[in-house]
């Protein structure tokens, strides 16, 4: 599964004003794992507790979607599915229509390529 995380993470970062360095000190995380992070060589991490703090320093509220938004693109980059839609007796129900419809989405994507291509 490919999620761009990486480039995600560098964009918070750079939007921070904090260097490789300065993040990673504040977090106690790794450079060169954070670095391989950012250029989509090694997974996030998928445990809350360190994208908590990670959310934190790099400026994410909480109450926010773009909170949300973090550690759903962390989870996916990891390919797993958020906890609060597997919770979701609801969410999960719809979960098979879902991705029926986003394989047809990506067989009439391919097609429509095809015919670009051919034309």
């Amino acid at each position: 599964m490919h999620v761009n995380f990486g480039n995600y993470l560098l964009k918070l970062r750079i939007r921070a004003k904090l260097s490789l360095r300065d993040v990673c000190n504040q977090v106690d995380y790794d450079p060169s794992n954070w670095s391989k992070i950012e250029r989509n060589r090694l997974a996030p991490p998928s445990d809350d507790e360190t994208l908590q703090k990670w959310a934190g320093v790099l400026g994410l509220r909480p109450e926010t979607k773009e909170y949300r938004d973090f550690f759903d693109r962390a989870h996916l980059a990891k390919g797993l599915i958020p906890t609060d839609i597997l919770n979701n007796t609801n969410a999960m129900e719809k979960m098979p229509a879902l991705l029926r419809r986003l394989r047809k989405y990506s067989a009439d994507e391919r097609e429509q390529q095809k015919e670009d291509e051919s034309s």
